[in-house]
C-alpha cells in the first residue's frame, strides 16, 4: 500500500515530542465513529494508542499551491468500525452490458471493506433521472445521500435545505471531511463554486488534479495537410485557406464540421467572445471580462463571425444541410463523414484516433489534434473551464440521514491519497500496482482485459472515475496507454487555453430567475432563427444592426444587470 514516508516520519517526530505532555481526546457527539484528532498548534491532544493520520491527496501536488498547503487539524482512520449501511440515490448509465445496475460494479465490496462503510446504491436510469428526481423531491422520501442533487435541483441551496434534500455541510467539513476540506480551501475558484452567496455548502464535489480534456476537441486531416504542402492552421484566415484548398482538391461534403448544434458559435471563442451552442439553455452566450458581464450576440466580433460563416457557406466550406446535420440521434452519424473523406476539420477524442483510422476508406487517412483557431497566431482563448471543481459530479446528504458524520467520513476517503488511487485505478494488486516511484499504473488485467475492450472502457467498470461519486481525480491516469499521436494531441489541446472570461457559478435568486429566464429563452430563439438566415443569405448583413436592436428590445440590458449583480455577489463569496 502506498504511504507517504515523509508524513510518517514527521508524525513519529511529533508523537515523540508530545509523549510527556498531557492532553485530551475529543469525541464528536452522536458520532457513529470516533474521529481521532491529530496534533494542533496550541493544545495538542495525544492519542495513547494509534494516531490516525490521513495522507494528503495524490493530486495535491498539482492542485494545491505550495503556499496554501497546511497540516490537517483533524484526520480519520480507515477502515471505520461500523455496521451501518448507507444509502445513495444514483443516476446510472452502464459502461458495459455486464453492469445492470450501480450495485453490480465489481469493486464496491472491496471499497466497503477498505473504508469500513457499505453503501447501497439506488440506481436510476440517466434517461429518467430528472423525472424520478422530481418525484423524489415531491415525496420527501430521500436516501441518506443523493448524487447530482445540486446539479438537478432547479431551486436555490436554501430551498434545497428547506425541502430536506440537502443539509448544510459547513459544520462537518473540517472534522469529518478534513482531506476534502483542505483540497477545497486550496483553490479559491473551487471554494467559491461550492457555496452560494450566503456561504452555504450543501454538496461534496469531484476535484480534479489538472485540466485534461475528456470531451471532443479540434482535429485535422494531417494527410491532406501534407499532400497540400500546408502548415497546421493557427488562425481563422489560415483555416479558411486550408479549407479552400481541400475543397478544390477533394471536394468533401462538410469541409469544416458545422452542424445544427454548433453553427451559431463554432469558433467564437477564437474571436475573443463567449461560446454559443444551440439549445444550451439559460445563460447561453453570457460571459464576463474583468468582472463585467457581456453578451456574445451583441459584440462586434459576433457580426464578424457571422460574416465569416456566410462566406464559408457561399464557398461550400461546410454543407448546405448543416441545419439538419446531427439531428438523427445516431451517435455514428458524424463519424461516418470522417470515414468517407467528407470532413477536413472536425471534433473527436484522442481515444477514437485509431478507430477512425481503422474505419476510414482512405488507406492514407491520418488525423492530428490541433489547437484553437484564433484571429491572430498564438492567441490564448479564455473560455475553457480549467478549474479543479467538476460541478456535475456531486453528492449531498439529506435530512433523512441518521449517520451524517459517517456519510461525511465515507465521502472524505476518496480525497485521501490512497482513496484517490483506488477511486481512479481500482484495487491494488488487481487492476493497478505502483512503480518504483510510487506512481500507480494499470496492470494487464485492465490493459489486456478478458472483455477485449479499450483500457478506458474497462477501467470504467473497475473504478469510481466519472461514476457519480465525488473523488479527487488523477486525470492523466490513462496516459500510460497513449500513442505518440494521442500525446501530441493532448499537448496542443491543453496549451493556449484558460477560463478567464467564463461566467463562474453565480446564483440567481428565485425572483431574479423568474424575471430573466423567459426573456433569455425568447432572445435565444430569436438569435437561432435569424443567425441561420444571415449565414445562408436569406437576410442581408445590412439588416444586422436592426436585428441587434431587436435583441436589445427584449430587455437585454435588464437581464445583464441581473447577471452583473449576481457576479458581484459571487466575487464576494468567502470574503
Amino acid at each position: 500500500m502506498k504511504k507517504s514516508l515523509i508524513l510518517l516520519l514527521v508524525t513519529a517526530l511529533i508523537l515523540s515530542m508530545l509523549a510527556g505532555c498531557s492532553g485530551s481526546t475529543e469525541t464528536a457527539e452522536e458520532s457513529p465513529q470516533q474521529a481521532n484528532e491529530a496534533s494542533q498548534p496550541v493544545e495538542p491532544p495525544v492519542n495513547s494508542e494509534t494516531p490516525a493520520v490521513s495522507d494528503q491527496p495524490a493530486a495535491g501536488d498539482e492542485i494545491l499551491p505550495e503556499e496554501t498547503t497546511e497540516t490537517l487539524s483533524y484526520s480519520i482512520e480507515y477502515p471505520i468500525e461500523t455496521d451501518v449501511t448507507l444509502t445513495c440515490w444514483m443516476p446510472f448509465k452502464a459502461p458495459h452490458e455486464s453492469i445492470g445496475e450501480y450495485n453490480d460494479f465489481p469493486l464496491l465490496g472491496d471499497y466497503a471493506e477498505i473504508t469500513g462503510v457499505a453503501v447501497d446504491f439506488k440506481s436510476v436510469s440517466q434517461m429518467a433521472a430528472t423525472e424520478q428526481f422530481n418525484l423524489m423531491v415531491a415525496s420527501g422520501e430521500y436516501s441518506d445521500m443523493t448524487s447530482a442533487a445540486v446539479s438537478t435541483y432547479t431551486g436555490t441551496f436554501e430551498a434545497a435545505i428547506e425541502d430536506g434534500l440537502c443539509i448544510e455541510l459547513g459544520p462537518y467539513l473540517e472534522q469529518y471531511m478534513p482531506d476534502y476540506y483542505a483540497m477545497l480551501n486550496s483553490d479559491e475558484t473551487a471554494l467559491k463554486t461550492s457555496m452560494d452567496d450566503s456561504g452555504r455548502i450543501v454538496a461534496v464535489y469531484t476535484l480534479k488534479d489538472c485540466y485534461w480534456p475528456v470531451m471532443s476537441q479540434l482535429c485535422i486531416r494531417q494527410d491532406w495537410l501534407d499532400d497540400l504542402g500546408m502548415e497546421v492552421p493557427q488562425t481563422i484566415e489560415e483555416a479558411e485557406s486550408f479549407l479552400l484548398a481541400v475543397k478544390a482538391a477533394y471536394d468533401p461534403y462538410n469541409c469544416f464540421e458545422i452542424t445544427s448544434s454548433n453553427y451559431i458559435g463554432a469558433f467564437t471563442e477564437g474571436m475573443g467572445i463567449g461560446a454559443f451552442t444551440e439549445g444550451a439553455g439559460i445563460g447561453n452566450g453570457i460571459y464576463q471580462v474583468d468582472g463585467e458581464i457581456r453578451y456574445t450576440a451583441v459584440q462586434p466580433e459576433y457580426k464578424e463571425y457571422i460574416e465569416t460563416m456566410a462566406r464559408w457557406y457561399e464557398n461550400g466550406l461546410f454543407t448546405q444541410d448543416f441545419l439538419s446535420l446531427g439531428t438523427t440521434g445516431n451517435p455514428g452519424e458524424l463519424a461516418a463523414y470522417i470515414y468517407t473523406d467528407d470532413v477536413a476539420i472536425f471534433s473527436t477524442t484522442a481515444s477514437e484516433f485509431e478507430n477512425h483510422k481503422a474505419n476510414a476508406q482512405n488507406p492514407n487517412f491520418e488525423v492530428e489534434g490541433i489547437g484553437p483557431i484564433t484571429k491572430t497566431a498564438g492567441e490564448t482563448t479564455h473560455f475553457t473551464d480549467i478549474s479543479s471543481i467538476k460541478t456535475t459530479e456531486n453528492i449531498s446528504i439529506s435530512e433523512n440521514c441518521k449517520n451524517v458524520e459517517l456519510a461525511c467520513m465515507w465521502l472524505n476517503f476518496w480525497f485521501t491519497d490512497y482513496g484517490s488511487d483506488l477511486a481512479n485505478y481500482g484495487i491494488e494488486g488487481m487492476t493497478f500496482d505502483y512503480d518504483n516511484d510510487g506512481t500507480p499504473y494499470f496492470t494487464e488485467f485492465v490493459t489486456n482485459n478478458d472483455l477485449d475492450i479499450a483500457t478506458n472502457r474497462f477501467s470504467a467498470i473497475y473504478s469510481l472515475y466519472a461514476k457519480g461519486v465525488p473523488i479527487a481525480t488523477q486525470e492523466k491516469r490513462l496516459q500510460q496507454t497513449f500513442t505518440d499521436k494521442m500525446s501530441r494531441a493532448y499537448e496542443v489541446w491543453t496549451a493556449r487555453v484558460d477560463g478567464e472570461y467564463l461566467l463562474p457559478a453565480i446564483t440567481l435568486s428565485a425572483v431574479e430567475s423568474e424575471s430573466t429566464s423567459s426573456f433569455l429563452t425568447d432572445i435565444e430563439t430569436l438569435i437561432e432563427e435569424n443567425v441561420a438566415k444571415f449565414i445562408i443569405g436569406e437576410k442581408d448583413m445590412a439588416e444586422w444592426d436592426n436585428f441587434i436592436s431587436e435583441v436589445y428590445a427584449m430587455r437585454l440590458d435588464d437581464i445583464l444587470a441581473v447577471y452583473q449583480a449576481a457576479l458581484d455577489r459571487y466575487n464576494l463569496r468567502g470574503a
